[in-house]
Order: structure tokens, then sequence, then C-alpha cells
């Protein structure tokens, strides 16, 4: 993982934040929350966000904001996934993961954006994280993603078209 980079705002972030935007309750936890972009868009819309990250620069960053701003809502974990959270009822899980496949290209942005790592597919190990809450789950893949659906009643939210692929938000519940 890059440790002096954050990935920025993009048009997946902003596909994420158009289908959570609305979302209301008690808990959300943002998973891989970076600078915290999202979480700041719903921030008025639940009393406690748990923001996870597995770069602590980022979480640094995401930190400034949060005192600059004088929000007390939200906790910021470093983490990979949902590893240290308990299993409470969550009312919102969402994540803006790695999703695209490994390829032959090395860019400077292959840690946000490669899902397969170290023999892990980070999709598939969030989804199975999942499991053990009772909460709605909205996450961000392409059409070149890879990841087990197990036997979950998945629903596309919102698509959009791109270049080579399609992006979607996707959204299930564990209830």
């Amino acid at each position: 993982m890059n440790n002096s980079t954050c990935y920025p705002p993009s048009e997946d972030t902003f596909l994420l934040e158009e289908s959570i935007k609305k979302e209301k309750g008690h808990i959300a936890i943002e998973v891989g929350a970076g600078t915290g972009y999202l979480s700041l868009v719903i921030k008025d819309n639940f009393n406690l966000i748990l923001a996870t990250d597995i770069s602590l620069y980022c979480l640094k960053k995401f930190k400034e904001k949060i005192r600059e701003k004088g929000i007390a809502n939200i906790e910021l974990i470093l983490a990979d996934l949902l590893t240290p959270i308990r299993n409470y009822d969550i009312d919102l899980i969402f994540f803006n993961p790695p999703y695209l496949p490994k390829d032959e290209f090395k860019t400077n942005i292959d840690d946000f954006v490669i899902y397969q790592r170290n023999g892990r597919n980070i999709i598939n190990d969030f989804l199975k994280q999942t499991k053990r809450f009772k909460t709605k789950v909205y996450f961000v893949c392409s059409s070149l993603s890879n990841f087990e659906k197990d036997n979950v009643n998945i629903e596309v939210v919102l698509r959009k078209k791109l270049f080579f692929e399609e992006i979607y938000v996707l959204k299930f519940s564990t209830f």
C-alpha cells in the first residue's frame, strides 16, 4: 500500500455517494474510508460513523478534516476491512473497494484499484465479513470484477458506463 497517497474521490465515489446519501440510522461503517469523503457526506444522517482504513496516512488526513470541522460523531479505526468491529446491529455498511483485476500494466494507483492482493480477493473478504452483522450493505464493483455472490440477493442500485467497463453500486441486506 502506498503510504503517502490516498485515493481521490472519483466517478465510483460519486456513484456510491448518490446511492447512500439518503440513508439514515444510528450507526454506519465506512470501510476503506481514505480521507473520509463519503463519511463526511452522510455525517448528519447517523449518530455514529465508524470509518476504517488500512492506511494510517489516509486516516491522519481524515482526522485533520474532522478536527477542522469540529465533527464529533465519526470515529476512525486503523483496520483491515471490518476485522476489529464486533457483531452489533449496524444500520449501514458501505465500501468503495479496489475492484479491478490485475493486468500487465503497472500504475501508481494499483493499490487503490486492484482487488487481488497477496492471494486475497478483497471483495470476497469484505462480503464474508459483512455476514456477521445485521445490516444493509452498499459497495462498488465493476463489470470486470470477479467475486463470490454466496446466495446473497444483490441489487444493482446505480450503474455508469465508462471507457472499458461499467461500474455498479450494489446493495444487499444481511437480515
